[in-house]
């Protein structure tokens, strides 16, 4: 069973990358695309693994369970 579940997890991951890979370049205005979980986990669509539950952004998303437009700002990853 915990294999059955590692190699879901792994087909899920995998699947998600693609998405976000096929998002950005879909729509140049990315420059970076990510899933995120409600607890602030989020991988990019390289496979990075970050964290934003630190961010004011994502606190008001997940407090209000509304979409959220953030001011603009220097990201962390690409300095722009």
């Amino acid at each position: 069973m915990i294999f059955y579940s590692e190699t879901l997890m792994v087909y899920k991951l995998a699947w998600q990358f693609a998405a976000l890979a096929q998002l950005k370049e879909d729509d140049k205005a990315y420059t970076k695309v990510q899933f995120a979980k409600l607890d602030g986990d989020c991988v990019d669509y390289k496979g990075k693994h970050l964290q934003r539950s630190d961010r004011a952004y994502f606190k008001d998303a997940v407090s209000t369970g509304k979409p959220v437009v953030a001011k603009p700002f220097i990201g962390e990853t690409t300095k722009k």
